[in-house]
């Protein structure tokens, strides 16, 4: 949740991100791959430049950070890394993926967290 009162803002500030920014196009793009639900081709391609531009903003600030807020994992990376989890594994593409070595490594290593793992299993 944050060591003190800076942190815990930041990571609320975080998970409004990805409910505000991210939520809503995950879900319509994930209706469209998956068929959950009818999307419109304009209505996806939409949120997919949406969640595309928030991956850059996420890579963005972790320049020189392993964490989206302070040094240790937080509810924020958990959060922000499953609401991101279904895209990192379809329209997120490697080839996109490398151009955001900050991002992709930060989900890396959320995944790869023995009690992330231990609640979700491997991604």
């Amino acid at each position: 949740m944050g060591s003190n009162p800076v942190e815990r803002s930041q990571v609320d500030q975080w998970i409004s991100f990805g409910n505000a920014s991210c939520y809503a196009d995950m879900l319509t793009v994930c209706y469209g791959i998956f068929g959950w639900f009818e999307v419109t081709q304009g209505d996806w391609n939409e949120a997919n430049k949406n969640i595309k531009s928030n991956f850059k903003i996420i890579n963005t600030h972790l320049e020189g950070k392993k964490w989206l807020v302070g040094e240790e994992m937080t509810i924020a990376d958990v959060y922000l890394a499953i609401v991101l989890s279904n895209l990192l594994q379809t329209t997120l593409d490697a080839g996109f993926r490398k151009a955001m070595k900050n991002a992709s490594d930060w989900a890396e290593r959320v995944f790869s967290n023995p009690s992330v793992i231990k609640i979700l299993g491997t991604q």
